[in-house]
């Protein structure tokens, strides 16, 4: 039902749906006025342009100007046209654009600004805005050209003339640089309208005397750059020349020293003619012992009386005409005497690079004349001298040289000066000084020699010593950077070490250095007041050395997949005596009762081949069953040996590099083969736990001698063949060298195994470094051992047990039984009770036993001598007994537990066979 009443309405919605489409239809697909581009371009003076294109190309368009609409006339148009755009509407219809433009001829300043261009379409509007510029730099178009020359006699006017482009111009001002960058501000007025963009300004110029001359310049100010534009206009102006006598001053009894002041007005001068008259005369001489030069503004006449007034007279010639003579109005008399003034130095203070002199001042009636001071200052056996210049004043200061070499004697001497006359009078007496010790200078000519363990240092004193020198201190520092035995880049400081070489000494060696160590040496000179100088800094290298151990691998077999290889341990070896290049791992194959303790040494076996090593018949030798660089060392330095895949890379950045190729190079094999022995012994097999066990293998002797190929394919003497250095170098003279061959093969279970490892170092000078051999393994499961023995072994160990424990007890018992007796209390029955031998031996023993085994912190008391009786039938050996007996028991109860072991001895001292007693004297043993 619910479909079914979907369905009837559909219709009704179709038709809802189409009716609002019609309706909003005219609304909807109505366009909107949209401006596609809008700009501007123009020039002042010439025609401007400014374009607005609209679409549809129904948009009507209208102009505003600065907010106002546009007024249209002869010189400001509006051109209309209609243009296709390059799109279609939804019809597949072109759609057209409206281009509206607006041209003015004779643009002017007044036409720029802001243009609007409107677009209307029915009751949509928009518009767009945009700015017509006309500016443009300010720029000097022309000036008066200049120079402009004229006499000051000729009063002439002169028009000074400034062209400019400038754009909205400003006032123009006019301004004068005289002599001396003398500023003279002349007008300011606005400039005249040439054009639309030139403008002219004229500055009206009447000279009359020589002051009118100078630069004369026009300036605007550009609104466009905000910067000032210039013109500038030379006005040159001639008049005669003018001389005026300043000074007459008189320094010396024949000398007057004349300054004046002289203007050219840009005439050159041509001479000057000084003249003077000596009082009371009235005519003027002209003096012509000496031509005064052009350039001149003072003079000194020379050749005058003493004691004499004299009146001077100037005039000067240029190429103008003649000045008038000036006088000068004061009389000037000569001196009595020349003013002689020689000072007398002396030495004020001093240091390791300065000198301080001094000297009294002049006396008063002439240090007017003395205006400065001439100083030298000469190193002891150097010719050429230090001057300096020192002006005199009232404060009469001293003078210091400075700058001067420590440690030596300098002479110094000084004299007046005047500037008068730009002579120095006599030098004063020579005084010497000498400065004190300074720094020393570096050291000459050091050298450094490097070795592996020693360093060679040699110099010359410097060539600035500075100081007396006693000896030369040197220090010696060291780093290096290496890969240590966990593989860590570790960086390893040395030092530092110091020596002292005394003076005499050029040389010093430094022994029982690292190798692979950067090391630094500075020397410097010492003083006697023990200042030290400048270092001089040396840098060297000690060569790489092997290191200081071999190889020491270690293997135990493993299981994995049913199959027994080997896992070989190898302790990374550290570089610090050198870089290390590679690792290889070579393995023995050991023939069939064979001993590997009859193996040639490991730098000395054949290398073979995986496949000749497990050939049907193989051949005794090493074969390569992998190479690594020590960059690509194991991590946990475990190799897998038998698995058939090898670490090498033939690509290994650190094998392929020029000092590691011998990694890449093929082994030389021996010519002949070592002779397999006959013998029959004992190959130890290690178990997987390192631990060896014997299994006796009888060695079959080989029939045949096998011929085999050297280590090197070249005949040389042993010697040389027992170093591989030498051997490498002779047959690199013969052959290249063949591509070494690397195979980690499956195996042999019924074989025993050896290998060794070969270290190259980094350093092609040095030999490779071969590891022993290591103990035999065979790729099996190990042998059980046998058990046909045990149950004789357990029945024999059975027996032993019990007899041992049976001896045990009847120690025990013994002596329980002992101390039970000793300890009962005497009873009279068993006091006359008689013993046999044997049981008084017995009971002797057990006694002695018992005291020994039991201790007593009391010390032993000795005994006296004592006399005991005995009945006439005792025996002797009952006697005897019956004696100790007492002696522990009655006599010295502590002694039994802590006397001697040994018993006491019995010494009979008297004996009577017709008495019933007999005496025996006891001594303590």
């Amino acid at each position: 039902m619910t479909v079914v009443h979907l369905v009837r309405k559909c219709p009704a919605t179709f038709a809802l749906y189409f009716g609002c489409i019609a309706l909003c239809y005219p609304v909807l697909a109505q366009d909107v006025a949209e401006i596609l581009d809008l700009s501007s371009k123009g020039e002042l003076g010439g025609s401007s342009n400014i374009s607005c294109s609209v679409a549809p190309s129904e948009v009507q368009v209208e102009w505003l100007y600065n907010g106002a609409p546009v007024k249209f006339n002869e010189r400001i148009k509006e051109n209309t046209e209609e243009k296709l755009l390059h799109k279609k509407d939804l019809d597949g219809n072109q759609q057209k654009y409206k281009l509206s433009n607006v041209s003015i001829t004779n643009t002017t300043a007044s036409d720029d600004g802001n243009y609007t261009c409107v677009a209307k379409l029915g009751e949509k509007r928009s518009d767009k805005m945009v700015l017509l510029d006309l500016s443009f730099p300010g720029k000097l178009v022309r000036n008066t050209a200049g120079p402009i020359k004229q006499n000051a006699s000729d009063q002439v006017n002169v028009t000074l003339e400034c062209v400019f482009e400038v754009y909205k111009p400003s006032e123009v001002k006019w301004w004068k640089q005289g002599k001396d960058d003398e500023i003279t501000d002349l007008t300011t007025k606005p400039p005249n309208k040439i054009s639309l963009k030139e403008i002219q300004s004229n500055y009206d110029l009447r000279i009359h005397s020589p002051e009118d001359n100078g630069t004369y310049i026009c300036q605007i100010f550009d609104n466009v750059t905000s910067l000032n534009i210039t013109g500038n206009v030379d006005v040159i102006v001639f008049a005669p020349p003018q001389v005026v006598i300043d000074t007459v001053i008189p320094i010396s009894a024949s000398q007057l020293f004349v300054n004046w002041t002289v203007r050219s007005y840009n005439s050159p001068i041509r001479f000057y003619n000084l003249m003077y008259r000596k009082l009371p005369s009235t005519d003027f001489s002209l003096y012509t012992r000496e031509k005064i030069g052009v350039k001149n503004i003072s003079f000194v006449m020379e050749g005058l009386e003493k004691s004499t007034k004299y009146q001077l007279k100037l005039e000067v010639t240029t190429m103008h005409g003649q000045s008038k003579p000036h006088i000068y109005e004061s009389t000037v008399r000569t001196l009595d005497k020349d003013p002689i003034f020689v000072p007398n130095i002396s030495i004020n203070g001093f240091s390791a690079t300065s000198v301080t002199i001094g000297w009294a001042p002049p006396p008063e009636d002439i240090a007017e004349l003395i205006h400065y001071y001439l100083l030298e200052a000469r190193k002891m056996g150097e010719v050429a001298p230090r001057r300096a210049y020192h002006s005199r004043d009232s404060r009469n200061l001293p003078y210091m040289f400075d700058n001067l070499e420590p440690h030596s004697t300098y002479v110094f001497r000084v004299c007046a000066c005047s500037d008068f006359t730009k002579r120095c009078g006599n030098w004063s007496s020579e005084m010497q000084a000498a400065t004190l010790d300074g720094i020393p200078g570096r050291a000459a000519n050091v050298t450094v020699h490097c070795a592996s363990s020693w360093i060679n240092l040699t110099w010359q004193p410097p060539l600035k010593p500075n100081a007396e020198i006693k000896g030369y201190t040197m220090e010696l520092t060291g780093n290096a950077t290496y890969r240590d035995r966990y593989g860590s880049v570790k960086e390893a400081m040395w030092g530092p070490l110091t020596k002292f070489k005394a003076n005499d000494s050029r040389s010093v060696r430094f022994e029982d250095l690292q190798p692979n160590t950067n090391y630094t040496v500075r020397l410097s000179a010492m003083t006697r007041t023990r200042r030290r100088g400048e270092e001089e800094t040396r840098y060297c290298s000690t060569a790489p050395a092997p290191p200081d151990s071999p190889p020491r691998p270690r293997w135990r077999k493993i299981l994995e997949n049913d199959r027994y290889m080997f896992t070989m341990y190898l302790p990374r070896i550290s570089e610090r005596n050198g870089p290390i290049c590679c690792y290889r791992v070579y393995m023995v194959r050991l023939l069939p009762h064979s001993d590997w303790s009859n193996l040639p040494p490991a730098r000395d076996i054949s290398v073979l081949q995986y496949e000749e090593a497990h050939a049907v018949q193989p051949t005794l030798g090493a074969y390569i069953t992998d190479v690594f660089s020590n960059d690509r060392f194991p991590p946990d330095s475990e190799v897998i040996l038998g698995d058939g895949k090898s670490i090498f890379d033939k690509e290994d950045p650190g094998i392929v590099q020029p000092s590691c190729k011998r990694c890449l190079r093929k082994p030389r094999r021996f010519l002949d083969a070592p002779a397999v022995p006959k013998t029959t012994t004992t190959v130890p097999t290690t178990r997987d736990d390192l631990f060896e066990e014997e299994i006796d293998t009888t060695a079959e002797p080989d029939l045949e001698e096998e011929k085999r190929e050297r280590r090197s394919y070249v005949e040389f003497e042993r010697d040389y063949m027992k170093n591989p250095m030498m051997m490498d170098k002779l047959v690199d003279e013969e052959q290249d060298w063949e591509e070494v061959i690397v195979r980690d093969g499956i195996l042999d279970p019924a074989a025993n195994y050896t290998l060794f490892v070969e270290l190259i170092p980094g350093n092609d000078q040095d030999e490779a470094i071969y590891s022993e051999y290591v103990n035999v393994l065979m790729p099996a499961a190990t042998p059980r051992p046998s058990t046909h023995n045990a149950t004789l072994e357990i029945a024999l160990l059975v027996t032993c047990a019990v007899a041992g424990l049976v001896i045990v007890v009847m120690v025990g018992v013994c002596v329980v039984q002992s101390r039970s007796a000793r300890k009962l209390p005497p009873h009279p029955h068993h006091a006359n009770l008689e013993m046999n031998p044997i049981q008084a031996a017995l009971r002797y023993v057990v006694g002695h036993i018992g005291r020994q085994t039991t201790g007593s912190a009391t010390p032993p008391t000795y005994l006296r001598y004592r006399e005991i009786s005995f009945p006439p039938h005792t025996p002797n050996v009952r006697r005897t007994l019956i004696m100790a007996s007492k002696r522990n028991s009655r006599c010295c109860p502590s002694v039994s537990r802590t006397g001697p072991a040994t018993p006491p001895k019995l010494e009979r001292t008297s004996r009577r066979t017709d008495t019933r007693t007999s005496r025996l004297t006891i001594r303590p043993g």
